[in-house]
């Protein structure tokens, strides 16, 4: 867009010099804006200088700024940073910038650099509203925020303004940097009783109750659906991710029955049904039958095109209000007492102040003075209409209250406090924490969650049990903070998982678990700096019923951690340098092996492709050929070394002779898979660097391969994955002659063309190979036989984002 130069720039000069990741920041902003796009978005977590960044941006692009906030405190502070940020070049001049709150009416210079700050604030009405004034032909559009709106329900709207490409300063440069504290995420689990879940047991009885009216050609329908539709059913599982198939297998698994033949026994099928599982079935059987749609309406399902969906989280509302979870906060907080002794500082966050349907901080305050393992914590609590504290320090805290009435209550004492400011209550509360009056803080989220600050705290045990990855990592945050009277502070940051095997959805907490660490760096089991659950504990990637097996183990190896966060600390490598570069990698598991499946020669066509002269195929030829004699000569020689171990040492020696024979052979076919993999990998990266000559050199380790450079790491381990995973839906199949076979990655699959640039650099580099077009006959033909032929114990490659 041609758009003119805000003159006052002239005199105008950024003031303050830049940390090496904001300005790698700032430069992926510009690069974008130069790509032609007209909205950017800024994550950084809390200490990271967005305001900064915005500010350095503004600077560079030379525009009137529009500033949207959503609180009046905020547009003074952003008046306040402009003008430390911005010094004069010549005659002195009003820097180009209006600031205002997102409820301002006044419409936006025409050519103006739009700055939304806390942009996650414009998933409702303020969204709307701020779509409704941005002109993407003059304008640009520019967002901030520390907590991206992941998962929830306004995140389609936050897409919308911001687009599916922001750029994002993670939190490890800034702990290096000291910035932000070293952490760790650590979670307990626990198992919920099923007496504490009874709406979710009542959904699941009236559900029975429908079923059981709809009777046997309900049952029969089921049966039919399974043994004669599982081709069709699989095509909508895959092209329009539709979960019926994966319903239909649970519910059969659950009544205690096989899977027809030809559905393989995936992970996902043997889990226990949902509540919508069981709902998606029963609608699309009666989906023309009045009465039943309206009993689903009438339990709590909306009906949309897709099928049926809970009005309601009832699976989360009942697993975080779960008594459980209380016990489990207990015993966390037990464990950092014991750990960190006095120099505990611990939030505890809660929804609400006020005892109900969920886990309120009054609820955890009265358990916390009752119970002997955190009584002598003095824990206070203070909320919006309430500031309680622990009768055995309510002697030495009379002092500090002027005014308002004490009221003793069971184990503590209740102060009135209608008088007082929310931000005298609030303050106060922080100091006694800060100082050790108290060692334990209870809480609202709305209090305690975006914009306080306590750099002693140094345990955040998370209740709210709000799922949203705003708040969660808003609460993440309260923990973050340097404490320059503790350089060695390793802040634990704990969730409390409620699980309950065997009832629909008690996963619930589980799954959200995954979505909330998909996009948070922290440390691994190897001392690695990456994203994803499986940084808390590998086992989190695994199926629920696992995980539930494993809950004393998993508090177990949680508690080593907390007793070891110095070594955590060392792994953080505080002040030491770095490249603040991201790398997805795709690492092989213990479990993970090369087993392509292999169709039938009838099955498959002959080769479009013969293998080259150097291909792998003919090398392997020419190898076995002089083998020949090789393995003639070692098995003779084999042969004499069992007969002259018999004659000196004996039959034991001789039996140990003959079992070193298959080893060494095993050994052999093993380093043949190995390089017919190495090969494969070699060959993908070759056919994408033609199509993407920006894409990085190829490295492996052994167990990983990578691509150098952030811009096109992730699109080439997906297209790693994808080939040499279990095969789902692709548009294109890669057959060898041999007749295994491999899914095309989307990379290059768009069109046929792409497809059969791939088959040639196989049939070049690995041997003779044809590709199919899965939605022609033939190619739906193959695409069958290949999910028949696919065991269950066929692994995915991991995808791993590390941060170097």
């Amino acid at each position: 867009m041609d758009i003119m130069k805000e003159k006052k720039w002239d005199n105008l000069g950024f003031g303050w010099s830049l940390r090496c990741w904001q300005e790698r920041a700032i430069q992926k902003l510009v690069h974008q804006l130069e790509n032609g796009v007209s909205r950017v978005c800024l994550i950084a977590p809390p200490g990271a200088g967005k305001t900064i960044c915005a500010l350095a941006l503004a600077a560079r692009l030379e525009r009137f700024v529009e500033v949207r906030v959503p609180t009046t405190a905020l547009v003074e502070q952003w008046n306040q940073r402009i003008q430390d940020a911005l010094v004069c070049l010549g005659e002195s001049v009003q820097p180009p910038f209006h600031v205002d709150t997102y409820a301002s009416n006044t419409p936006f210079n025409p050519e103006a650099l739009l700055i939304m700050d806390e942009a996650h604030h414009l998933t409702a009405k303020w969204g709307l509203k701020i779509k409704k004034q941005w002109n993407p032909e003059q304008q640009i559009l520019f967002g901030l925020t520390a907590t991206p709106p992941y998962q929830s329900k306004g995140w389609e709207r936050f897409v919308d303004l911001f687009g599916l490409h922001p750029v994002q300063i993670p939190a490890p440069p800034l702990v290096r940097e000291s910035q932000l504290s070293p952490f760790q995420d650590l979670v307990w689990p626990v198992l919920a009783d099923i007496n504490d879940l009874p709406q979710l047991v009542r959904y699941w009885e009236q559900l029975q109750e429908i079923e059981e009216e709809l009777g046997a050609p309900f049952r029969f329908w089921k049966e039919k659906m399974l043994v004669e539709r599982w081709w069709e059913l699989t095509e909508e599982r895959f092209i329009n991710r539709s979960g019926l198939l994966v319903a239909l297998c649970r519910i059969r698994k659950k009544s205690g029955r096989e899977l027809p033949n030809d559905i393989t026994e995936e992970e996902e099928f043997l889990d226990t049904p949902t509540l919508e599982d069981r709902a998606l079935v029963i609608w699309t059987y009666a989906k023309e039958k009045p009465d039943i749609i309206t009993k689903l309406k009438q339990i709590g399902f909306l009906i949309r095109k897709s099928g049926p969906v809970l009005k309601e989280d009832i699976a989360w509302k009942a697993l975080s209000h779960a008594d459980a979870r209380v016990q489990g906060a207990l015993d966390v907080l037990a464990m950092e007492d014991k750990q960190r002794a006095d120099f505990l500082r611990a939030l505890i966050v809660c929804n609400r102040d006020v005892e109900g349907d969920v886990l309120s901080a009054r609820q955890i305050l009265k358990v916390l003075v009752q119970d002997s393992r955190t009584a002598h914590l003095e824990p206070i609590l203070v909320s919006g209409t309430v500031f309680w504290v622990d009768e055995d320090i309510y002697d030495n805290l009379q002092r500090h209250f002027i005014g308002g009435e004490w009221v003793k209550k069971d184990n503590h004492y209740e102060l009135d406090v209608k008088d007082w400011t929310t931000s005298n209550r609030v303050a106060l509360a922080t100091k006694f924490l800060a100082t050790g009056v108290t060692r334990c803080l209870v809480g609202t989220r709305h209090l305690l969650g975006e914009g306080w600050d306590c750099p002693a705290v140094n345990c955040v045990i998370d209740v709210t049990g709000i799922s949203t990855s705003v708040t969660v990592n808003q609460i993440r945050g309260r923990g973050l903070r340097p404490d320059p009277n503790d350089p060695t502070k390793v802040a634990s940051l704990w969730d409390i998982l409620s699980l309950s095997p065997g009832v629909p959805n008690g996963d619930r907490m589980l799954k959200q678990l995954k979505k909330r660490h998909q996009h948070t760096f922290g440390i691994d089991e190897k001392g690695r700096i990456r994203s994803g659950v499986e940084r808390i504990d590998p086992i989190f990637s695994k199926r629920f019923s696992v995980v539930v097996g494993e809950v004393e183990a998993i508090q177990s190896r949680m508690e080593h951690r907390l007793k070891n966060s110095s070594h955590s600390l060392q792994q953080w490598a505080v002040g030491q340098d770095y490249l603040d570069t991201q790398l997805w990698t795709i690492e092989k598991k213990a479990d993970w092996d090369f087993h392509p499946v292999v169709l039938p020669k009838e099955e498959i066509q002959i080769p479009q492709h013969n293998a080259g002269k150097d291909s792998l195929v003919v090398r392997v030829q020419r190898k076995r050929q002089r083998s020949l004699i090789t393995k003639s000569t070692v098995l003779l020689c084999a042969t004499l070394c069992v007969y002259l171990a018999i004659v000196n040492s004996g039959l034991p020696m001789a039996l140990g002779a003959i079992f070193e024979i298959p080893i060494l052979w095993w050994v052999a076919q093993k380093q043949e898979q190995a390089d017919r993999v190495s090969i494969l990998v070699e060959t993908l990266h070759e056919v994408l660097k033609e199509q993407e000559p920006k894409l990085g050199s190829l490295h492996h380790d052994g167990r990983s391969w990578w691509v150098d450079g952030e811009e096109h790491g992730e699109s080439f381990a997906v297209a790693l994955q994808t080939l040499l995973g279990p095969v789902r839906y692709p548009r294109y199949l890669l057959i060898e002659e041999n007749g295994s076979v491999f899914a095309v990655p989307d990379q290059l699959a768009a069109h046929k063309t792409l497809a059969e640039k791939l088959a040639r650099m196989w049939s070049k580099n690995i041997g003779a190979c044809s590709v199919v077009y899965v939605r022609s006959e033939k190619g739906k033909k193959i695409l069958r036989s290949v999910w028949k032929a696919q065991t269950s114990n066929m692994r995915s490659l991991e995808l791993v984002q590390l941060w170097k």
